[in-house]
């Protein structure tokens, strides 16, 4: 994008088949901004972004910020986080739509674990690490270190880590507890 239109900041593949893919797009949902999906590999894309803020926009234009700001769980559970608005949205596997979910502050990441169908983590800036073992539909706090960067480790399971901007730290048993990296 060159000329000040829509952008894409994120990719996600669906952990259990590699032809189907998501798009968190920049711009005004509805006009072409939103979340974007296709079944077969990239070929075409269909729009995927029912029950999300019609005439708002969402997702980041800019591409200097950090973090995911959609994951796909292998259920095929969906989270949608504005790192701009700092708003929340999950759609849970199945759904038609999306549905709003209120945490503090802003996003920074989001990432599914690949290992736990339904499990996702949102990493919320000053207001710590949350984590959803729902499709996005509930969230816990796991800590209230800043969490910017979140990674789940797609060999191990239950190995999260994430940056609090000075270091990073992590988990092996799903956020239970914690320990620097």
């Amino acid at each position: 994008d060159t000329d000040g239109g829509a952008r894409c900041n994120t990719v996600c593949v669906d952990p259990s088949n590699g032809d189907i893919a998501y798009l968190a797009v920049s711009g005004k949902i509805g006009s072409g901004g939103g979340v974007w999906r296709t079944t077969d590999g990239g070929d075409n894309w269909t729009w995927f972004g029912e029950g999300l803020p019609e005439g708002e926009a969402l997702f980041r234009h800019d591409i200097w910020t950090t973090g995911q700001e959609l994951s796909v769980s292998p259920d095929g559970s969906a989270v949608a986080c504005s790192h701009d608005t700092g708003r929340m949205f999950f759609r849970r596997a199945g759904a038609a739509v999306w549905e709003e979910v209120r945490l503090p502050d802003r996003s920074y990441s989001v990432v599914a674990d690949v290992l736990k169908p339904g499990r996702h983590y949102v990493g919320r800036r000053d207001a710590g690490l949350y984590r959803s073992d729902d499709g996005g539909a509930t969230w816990r706090k796991m800590s209230d270190l800043p969490a910017h960067m979140v990674a789940s480790d797609a060999a191990v399971p239950n190995r999260v880590a994430f940056w609090t901007g000075e270091r990073a730290v992590v988990s092996f048993n799903a956020g239970t507890t914690w320990k620097k990296a």
